[in-house]
């Protein structure tokens, strides 16, 4: 199994689920190579693109408080009332999640990570109110 999800209760009452999945590397469009005008500081600290590492897995919260679920299925009708097209296009409540972050993970860094992110789910949660 690819995914680890911290998701011992699913009280749909709760701000949110912590998640940490593998990324599907063909989903992501990387940036244009640096050009002579991104050498800002920033650029210039960075390894150029081509040397860092694909990134293979991101963390996400789940959403699953009600009233925002709700707020999105309004702005979501409001899309597919202006163009039914959209509606194709609409990705499920149950679905919602916000991602945290996307990073590069070897199989040796797995089981650290695994760890991280189970630390960091609790917190979350209690920091949100729950366990």
């Amino acid at each position: 199994n690819n995914n680890i999800t911290n998701n011992n209760n699913n009280d749909s009452s709760r701000s949110g689920t912590f998640s940490f999945a593998r990324v599907d590397p063909t989903a992501i469009t990387p940036p244009p190579p640096p050009t002579a005008a991104d050498s800002s500081s920033t650029a210039t600290r960075r390894r150029p693109y081509q040397e860092r590492a694909k990134p293979s897995h991101f963390v996400a919260i789940r959403l699953t408080d009600r009233k925002i679920l709700r707020h999105v299925r309004q702005i979501q009708r409001t899309f597919v009332e202006k163009d039914p097209a959209y509606q194709r296009c609409l990705v499920p409540t149950a679905r919602l999640h916000t991602a945290l972050l996307l990073t590069a993970i070897n199989d040796e860094q797995l089981l650290l990570a695994k760890e991280a992110c189970q630390e960091a789910g609790v917190r979350i949660r209690q920091f949100l109110g729950g366990e």
